[in-house]
């Protein structure tokens, strides 16, 4: 959950001081970065689309380039319609030819995810980790908090080598940016329970390590749990949903109700009570309470 003193917090519309500075500081970090490298916002999509199209046109499949290419097959679909991606998606597409083997061998993603939240805990953020294993910061943090329950295996392997060559490492931080970085992956870690490296036998296998907190055994956050029971539409981030959709579920809301105040699809607060293991309200049948349809909206 989380706390003053930072911008997640700032941005549901906290007014403590101590949040606003926090927001004013990552905003002027972000101008240095600009100027730094003004590309590290992104490149163009416009190569990387034209080589999409032109694979696609040879026969190859969006799904075969993005397996190629160690991407979500949506990444490849959407490159038509944006107009930056990040530099690491552009490259490994680029990358992608005819004859480029495609890996269909699928494996569970619970190692790897693990992996990678103890590489948290010594500081290593999705950003410095996505160019090492060769995805992109958004995919590495789905697998991390669940969302990817299976990876390729050459993507597990690349995981794997990079956990191996910095599990016993803590990350370095030269600069106030990169202290920052490694001070907020720690944080990550911290709220939500993640286990470091030496805390698994065998990682890939334990049914959970000493002291491994999950989502659910978290308290949610009082005061936008009370927000959101009273009406009001407030962002949460991912690793928090679970147990306000707990306690909403719990106080007769229905899943089109709930996805409608934390601005999600009910399909998202569906699959999170499954995997979760939380009860409905009220079957989920086409509306909710409040007259609420399937997708949050009115009906």
């Amino acid at each position: 959950m989380t706390t003053h003193g930072t911008r997640a917090c700032y941005l549901r519309g906290c007014d403590h001081p101590e949040c606003a500075r926090a927001a004013r500081r990552y905003c002027k970090e972000y101008r240095m970065r600009i100027l730094a490298d003004p590309t590290c916002t992104g490149v163009p999509t416009g190569p990387a689309a034209e080589h999409t199209a032109r694979l696609h046109a040879r026969g190859m499949s969006y799904a075969a380039i993005a397996a190629a290419a160690g991407v979500s097959e949506s990444t490849v679909k959407r490159l038509a319609q944006q107009r930056k991606t990040s530099r690491t998606t552009a490259a490994a597409i680029l990358a992608v030819t005819v004859d480029s083997p495609v890996d269909t061998h699928w494996v569970p993603a619970l190692g790897s995810a693990r992996r990678i939240q103890a590489l948290h805990t010594l500081g290593y953020s999705y950003q410095h980790l996505a160019p090492l294993v060769g995805l992109t910061a958004q995919n590495l943090r789905f697998i991390t908090i669940g969302e990817h329950r299976r990876v390729a295996s050459d993507t597990a392997a690349r995981i794997t080598a990079v956990y191996d060559r910095l599990c016993m490492t803590p990350r370095a931080a030269a600069t106030r940016y990169e202290k920052g970085a490694v001070s907020r992956a720690k944080a990550t870690a911290t709220r939500n329970g993640w286990a470091p490296p030496l805390a698994w036998d065998d990682i890939d296998n334990d049914p959970a390590a000493p002291g491994l907190a999950t989502t659910d055994s978290t308290e949610p956050d009082r005061v936008v749990l009370e927000r959101l029971a009273s009406g009001t539409p407030v962002q949460v981030d991912i690793p928090d949903r679970p147990p306000i959709v707990r306690e909403l579920a719990a106080r007769g809301l229905s899943d089109a109700e709930i996805a409608r105040r934390l601005g999600v699809w009910t399909e998202t607060v569906l699959r999170i009570r499954r995997r979760h293991g939380i009860p409905a309200a009220i079957p989920t049948d086409g509306v909710g309470l409040n007259g609420h349809n399937q997708r949050g909206r009115a009906a």
